[in-house]
């Protein structure tokens, strides 16, 4: 017997669950282009020239720029993982409704 509440309740879900997979997919966008950006930045920062008055300034510069750089990995890392999470969840919730769809 088909559970007909559980279904209307699985394809309710279903804008929601797409608006969220559209906006990681937004988010993991901005942070590629944040990453690349910082990259760039660092690589600014090598080819300046270390002198006597900027060499420690310089040194921090670069090493902010790492923490970041590492930082935008780990959140592309999530927001890939939060993206696995919602395609599967949305073919989970079409699996289910779709039989359901068979038997009218």
């Amino acid at each position: 017997m088909t559970n007909f509440t559980s279904i209307d309740s699985s394809a309710s879900s279903l804008p929601d669950l797409k608006a969220a997979l559209a906006n990681a997919g937004g988010k993991l966008d901005g942070c590629r282009h944040k990453l690349a950006a910082a990259e760039q930045e660092l690589d600014s920062l090598f080819a300046e020239p270390i002198t006597s008055t900027n060499g420690t300034q310089l040194e921090a510069r670069k090493q902010a720029w790492r923490a970041s750089i590492e930082a935008y990995k780990l959140s592309i890392a999530a927001w890939e993982a939060d993206i696995d999470a919602y395609k599967a969840e949305i073919a989970e919730t079409l699996l289910r409704i779709h039989p359901a769809g068979l038997n009218n």
